[in-house]
C-alpha cells in the first residue's frame, strides 16, 4: 500500500524538475509514483555523469532512459537482492554493487572505497569484477570483498533484530592490513537520493555528532558505531564532488537542504591500521520509520547481531525441507524460495486487512509443505479471533483463508488450533448456505451484527475470545434456523435427484470457480467437523452435496454451450487448481480455461500491465503446478526451463517479466507468491498424497531418472507424515528409493517412459499393477515396509 504523502512528494519533485503530471490522475497511488519516478529518472540520469547513477542505469538496461513514458513497472534486471529476517515484518533491497535501501524515504546507502588514490565506485565495475555475493542461502549474509593492496576490504550486509525487537539493516565494514607497515584505510559512506528502482527524493539531511546519527527527510537513516573523520553534504549532480572530497579536508557539514530532492551526504572515514591489524565499523539503518524527534536508544554496535542472524536462518533451514535437484540452479532457487516465504509472510499477514488474501493463502500452504505448519497456525488463529475482520472479508477471501486454515490443521494436527479457528469455519459454513440459496453469495454477511465502532476501526488482530464465542453462538443459532427453514420448504438443503437450478441465467466460469472452491473446502471441513462442537457435520455434509451437485451442473453447461472464459476467469480457475486442488475440477472445463490463456515463450501473458509484452510469473508457475498434478512431466520441464531464465543473481523471482534478453522484470523483486508457487511445483512434481495413496515422481522430466546428479528430497512433509525420496545411480543400475514414517494404502511410483515396464523391479512391497500410460507410466505398489525401492538397468 503506497503512502498518499509519498505521491504528493513525487508530484512536487516532478513539478520542480519540469516534468508533466499527465495521465497519472486515474492511476493508483503506487502506480502513479512509479510513472513519475520513471519520468524523473529520465530527466535526472540522462544528463548525469556515470558515477552519479545506480548500476542499472550505468549498464544501460532500462528503456525508461529512451522513453520518458515507458512502463512504470520497467525497473530492474537480475541484479537485485532482498535482505530480511525469518518471520519478520520488513526487508531491505540491494543491488549487486551494494547499493542498499532500508527505507525508501531515506534514499540508499552506498560505500565507496579508495583504490590507488582514486575513488572506486562499485556501480561502475565490470560484471566479472567485485560484486555483492550471498555467502549461503542458509545464513542470508551478503558480502562485497576486495583487496586493494595493502588493504583487504570486506563489507557484510544483513538483516537483524536487536534486543528490543527493532528490525535493522546492518552494513558491517571489516578492514585488514595485509602488509607489514602501518597503513591508512580510507572509505566513504554515502547517503544517496536513489534506490535500485531509481530516484528517491532527499530534501533534508542532518547529522548529529553526539549520537552519531544521520537523518534524511527527518527520518533516521543511519547510526554509526564510529564517528566519521569528516562529512560533506551537497547535491547528487555536483560534478566537483570527487575533488571536494579530496581537497576540502577541513569541511564538516552537519545539515543540508535542497528543494529538488537531490541531497547527498558523504561521510569520510580515515583510519590508521597497524601491520596485520584489523578494524570493524557498523552502520545501522532502521527498517521502521523513526522520526527525528523520537527518543530511541542506540543500537548495539557489535557482531553478535550477525551471529544471531546466522543462527536463526540455520535453524530455519534445519527444520524445513531440504532438496538436491539435478539442476544446481534449482537447489539454490528452492532454498531461496523457502527463505522468501519466511521473509514475506508477516507483511502478507498485514495485508489481510486490506483484502489481499490469495498470496497469503498460497504462502501458508507452502509453509505446510516445507514443515512450518505450526508457525503458520499462529497467523490463522489471529485472523479467526477477530470477528470484525471476518465480517469485512468477501466470499472469495473467506474461501481462500479457510482453505489455508484447514490445510494447516491437516499438517499440524493440533486440536486447540482447530477450536481456535471455529469462527472462521462457521463463517465459511454460512457462506456455503447462502451460495446454495442464491446465485451470488452475500459478500458481507453478518456486518449488521457487528457494532459500528468495530467495523469502522481497523483490526489490530488482538484476541477477543468472549466476542468470538458470542459470534460463534450466533452463527450456530442461525445455522439451526437455516436448516429448519430449508427442511420445511424442500426437505433439506440437498437437491433432489430431479431438481435443477434455473438455467435461464447464463452460468459463468467465475461462478464455476467459486463452487469448485466451496466444494473443496467443505470436503476438508467435513473431515474435521465432528471435532468442533459449534459445527454440525450433518449441515456440512448437506452443504457439500449441494455444492458438488451445483459444480457438476455448471460444468455440464459450460461444456455444452461453448462458452469461453475471459482472461480473469481463466486465471482464477488456474489459481483455484493450485490452492484448492484438481480433484473437483472438470478437466474439459479446465482445458477450455488453459486454451484461452495467451502463452508466449512458455510464459502466460496478462493484460494487467500497461505494456505490450510481459509475462506473469505466478500464473506461469500455477500452470506448471497444474501440469505436475496431471502427471505431465514434459510440460513441467518447459515451465522450469522458462522460469530458470528469470531468476535474479540471488535466485529470487519477480512478479512479472518484461523481457528475458536482456532480463527486465517488474513488480516485487522478491515475489512472495512466486516463491510459494515454486515450492508447490517442485514438491508436488516429486511427491504428494491422493487420499490414502502416496504419489511419487508424477511430474519430473524423464532425464532426471537417469542423470548422474541424484534427486534427493529430505523431509517431504505430507498430511500423514514425512517422506524421504531419492533418485540416483547405484552400482550398475538406476534406483528410486522411497522411505516413509507411515504406511500408505498404496504407493504410485512414476517411472521413465524410456524403460520397458517389466524391467522395473520392486522391493519392499507387492505390485498392484503396472500401467503403460503414454504421458507418465507408473507402478502401483502395496507397501510391506517403510522402505520401497525400484530399480531399472542403465
Amino acid at each position: 500500500m503506497e503512502d498518499p504523502q509519498r505521491l504528493d512528494t513525487f508530484k512536487r519533485m516532478a513539478s520542480l524538475h519540469r516534468i508533466s503530471l499527465n495521465s497519472t490522475a486515474s492511476l493508483s497511488d503506487e502506480h502513479a509514483v512509479e510513472v513519475l519516478r520513471n519520468r524523473l529518472n529520465h530527466a535526472i540520469y540522462t544528463q548525469a555523469e556515470d558515477w552519479m547513477v545506480p548500476r542499472w542505469v550505468y549498464k544501460g538496461k532500462s528503456r525508461s532512459l529512451e522513453d520518458s513514458d515507458a512502463s512504470c513497472l520497467e525497473t530492474l534486471d537480475g541484479d537485485w537482492a532482498c535482505l530480511g529476517g525469518r518471520y519478520c515484518k520488513h526487508y531491505a533491497l540491494a543491488d549487486s554493487s551494494g547499493l542498499t535501501t532500508a527505507h525508501p524515504e531515506c534514499g540508499s546507502i552506498d560505500i565507496w572505497l579508495e583504490d590507488k588514490e582514486e575513488i572506486l565506485f562499485p556501480a561502475m565495475l565490470d560484471d566479472d569484477d567485485t560484486r555483492l555475493q550471498l555467502l549461503s542461502p542458509h545464513d542470508q549474509i551478503f558480502s562485497w570483498s576486495r583487496i586493494s593492496a595493502p588493504m583487504e576490504f570486506t563489507r557484510l550486509i544483513y538483516h537483524s533484530v536487536d534486543g528490543q525487537g527493532r528490525e535493522i539493516l546492518i552494513n558491517e565494514v571489516q578492514a585488514r592490513n595485509i602488509s607489514l607497515e602501518r597503513t591508512t584505510l580510507r572509505f566513504y559512506v554515502v547517503l544517496r537520493p536513489m534506490s535500485p528502482s531509481g530516484f528517491e527524493p532527499i530534501q533534508r539531511i542532518e547529522y548529529k555528532p553526539d549520537k552519531k546519527r544521520a537523518f534524511v527527510n527527518d527520518i533516521l537513516a543511519l547510526e554509526m558505531s564510529e564517528p566519521p573523520t569528516r562529512s560533506l553534504m551537497t547535491t547528487a549532480d555536483n560534478p566537483n564532488l570527487r575533488d571536494e572530497i579530496a581537497t576540502l579536508t577541513e569541511r564538516n557539514d552537519l545539515s543540508y537542504s535542497t528543494v529538488r530532492g537531490l541531497g547527498t551526504a558523504v561521510f569520510v572515514y580515515e583510519e590508521e591500521i597497524a601491520p596485520a591489524g584489523t578494524k570493524s565499523f557498523l552502520f545501522v539503518s532502521p527498517l521502521e520509520r523513526i522520526q527525528v524527534d523520537e527518543k530511541t536508544p542506540s543500537y548495539p554496535a557489535n557482531s553478535s547481531l550477525r551471529d544471531d542472524t546466522v543462527e536463526k536462518w540455520f535453524e530455519y533451514s534445519e527444520t524445513t525441507t531440504s532438496a538436491c535437484f539435478p539442476s544446481p540452479e534449482l537447489d539454490a532457487a528452492f532454498a531461496q524460495a523457502q527463505v522468501a516465504v519466511a521473509m514475506n509472510i508477516e507483511s502478507l499477514f498485514k495485508e489481510i486487512e486490506h483484502g489481499y488474501i490469495g498470496d497469503f493463502a498460497q504462502s501458508v500452504a507452502a509453509m505446510c509443505r516445507i514443515g512450518a505448519a505450526e508457525q503458520a497456525s499462529k497467523y490463522l488463529v489471529s485472523v479467526s479471533e477477530k470477528p470484525s475482520l471476518l465480517g469485512r472479508l468477501n466470499t472469495d477471501d473467506i474461501l481462500e483463508i479457510s482453505q489455508a486454515a484447514l490445510l494447516v490443521y491437516a499438517y499440524y494436527h493440533d486440536q486447540t488450533y482447530l477450536l481456535n479457528i471455529r469462527p472462521l469455519l462457521a463463517r465459511l459454513q454460512h457462506l456455503a448456505s447462502e451460495a446454495l440459496r442464491s446465485r451470488t453469495p452475500r459478500e458481507t454477511a453478518f456486518s449488521e451484527d457487528i457494532p459500528e465502532s468495530e467495523t469502522e476501526s481497523p483490526s489490530d488482530f488482538e484476541s477477543d475470545e468472549e466476542e468470538a464465542d458470542d459470534w460463534v453462538e450466533r452463527l450456530k443459532t442461525e445455522m439451526d434456523e437455516i436448516r429448519e427453514a430449508a427442511d420445511s420448504e424442500t426437505g433439506s438443503l440437498k437437491p433432489g435427484p430431479d431438481e435443477k437450478h434455473d438455467e435461464s441465467f447464463a452460468v459463468t466460469f467465475a461462478e464455476y470457480s467459486r463452487f469448485v472452491r466451496l466444494t473443496s473446502v467443505l470436503a476438508h471441513l467435513l473431515t474435521v467437523s465432528e471435532k468442533i462442537d459449534a459445527i454440525d457435520d450433518r449441515d456440512v455434509a448437506d452443504l457439500l452435496t449441494g455444492c458438488r451437485t451445483r459444480t457438476n451442473e455448471i460444468a455440464a453447461q459450460l461444456r455444452g454451450d461453448g462458452t469461453r472464459p475471459d482472461e480473469l476467469e481463466s486465471l482464477t480457475l488456474l489459481e483455484t487448481a493450485s490452492l484448492f486442488g484438481v480433484d473437483d475440477i472438470d478437466q474439459e472445463v479446465m482445458k477450455l480455461a488453459v486454451e484461452s490463456l495467451k502463452i508466449v515463450g512458455d510464459f502466460i501473458q496478462t493484460s494487467g500491465i500497461n505494456r505490450s509484452h510481459h509475462g506473469c510469473v505466478s500464473a506461469t508457475l500455477e500452470l506448471g503446478h497444474y501440469y505436475a498434478r496431471m502427471h505431465d512431466g514434459d510440460s513441467v520441464e518447459r515451465t522450469l526451463e522458462a522460469i530458470s531464465g528469470i531468476f535474479s543473481e540471488y535466485q529470487m523471482l519477480p512478479d512479472f517479466v518484461i523481457s528475458t534478453r536482456p532480463l527486465e522484470v517488474a513488480g516485487q523483486r522478491c515475489s512472495a507468491v512466486a516463491s510459494a508457487l515454486l515450492l508447490h511445483l517442485l514438491l508436488d512434481m516429486v511427491g504428494y498424497e491422493d487420499g490414502q495413496d502416496l504419489i511419487i515422481l508424477p511430474g519430473i522430466p524423464d532425464e532426471w531418472y537417469t542423470i548422474s546428479t541424484p534427486l534427493t528430497i529430505k523431509d517431504l512433509h505430507l498430511e500423514s507424515g514425512v517422506v524421504q525420496i531419492e533418485v540416483g545411480i547405484s552400482a550398475n543400475q538406476h534406483q528410486i528409493d522411497v522411505r516413509t514414517e507411515y504406511l500408505p494404502q498404496e504407493i504410485e511410483v512414476h517411472v521413465p517412459a524410456t524403460r520397458a515396464m517389466p524391467m522395473v523391479k520392486v522391493y519392499g512391497g507387492g505390485i498392484a499393477g503396472r500401467f503403460e500410460d503414454e504421458v507418465s507410466p507408473h507402478i502401483r505398489i502395496v507397501p510391506l515396509s517403510d522402505n520401497i525401492v525400484l530399480t531399472f538397468h542403465k
